[in-house]
């Protein structure tokens, strides 16, 4: 699917409240996949051309294209709505409008016309609240990430697009060990002598990571069907939003490079 002419995905780059324009709308991010509407196919579509069929459309609304955020169950474990890719039970929340009968809102009206709009088309929207300073918009951070939440995305009403959005999700950074690497994918695995936290892309760090390879021996511990595992000794510190899961099932959530080092470090409490 393709969006209108003109309309582009969904990408909000901004993490730090600073300069919003208040009044602005505090919406809870629910942890899942960003994915598009277009009024009348049976599937919806991601920002990867790919579709996504395994979810009932037809109580979606006709004739407008829609922004939405497709995940499981409560919309709270990323890693979950991965290994339910094409269960029954996803759900989707739309939480913008493209166009409507051809006519198109994205760019050209206000967030709060477009909100108005879409909740006029649906009832299938992120829990959404009106707020007028920083300290609100925190404050309702804090409620929905002690929830068990992603997070919230802040949108100023007066906002044509997403450039001027910001996604508020708490930060934390960890040294792990580097304990393995997926076998059809550029990326390493992270964690502990006895326990694998999530992979990590490497791009950007390729050629850091091959000397940091080349300086010590690695020593092989086993492999499955899409990783193989070894012990390495080096560490890397990872940035990363949290864990979701239970227990020693968890996971981390969105996990990044943050810089290589070669000291034992310590897990977030």
């Amino acid at each position: 699917m393709k969006l209108p002419e003109g309309v582009k995905w969904i990408d909000v780059t901004r993490t730090e409240i600073g300069n919003i324009n208040y009044p602005a709308i505090a919406q809870l991010k629910l942890d899942g996949e960003l994915v598009a509407w277009n009024g009348y196919d049976k599937v919806l579509w991601n920002s990867y051309g790919n579709t996504k069929g395994w979810i009932d459309t037809s109580k979606f609304p006709k004739n407008c294209y829609l922004f939405g955020e497709l995940y499981y169950a409560q919309g709270k474990d990323f890693y979950k709505y991965l290994t339910h890719t094409t269960s029954r039970n996803l759900k989707v929340k739309f939480f913008d409008v493209i166009s409507i009968r051809g006519k198109i809102l994205y760019g050209i009206k206000s967030y709060n016309k477009r909100l108005q709009a879409l909740q006029g088309l649906t009832d299938y929207i992120p829990y959404t609240f009106e707020i007028k300073d920083n300290k609100e918009a925190l404050a309702q951070f804090n409620y929905w990430e002690k929830k068990g939440y992603e997070g919230a995305v802040i949108k100023p009403c007066d906002s044509l697009t997403c450039q001027s959005w910001v996604k508020l999700k708490r930060t934390y950074y960890d040294s792990l060990l580097i304990v393995g690497k997926k076998k059809k994918k550029r990326a390493i695995l992270v964690g502990t002598n006895d326990r694998v936290f999530g992979a990590v892309s490497m791009m950007g760090w390729t050629n850091s990571l091959e000397k940091a390879f080349a300086d010590v021996e690695v020593y092989p511990k086993g492999e499955d069907k899409d990783h193989i595992y070894f012990s390495s000794g080096i560490y890397i510190e990872v940035r990363h939003n949290g864990f979701c899961g239970k227990e020693r099932e968890s996971k981390l959530r969105h996990p990044r490079i943050h810089r290589i080092i070669g000291k034992e470090g310590y897990l977030t409490k």
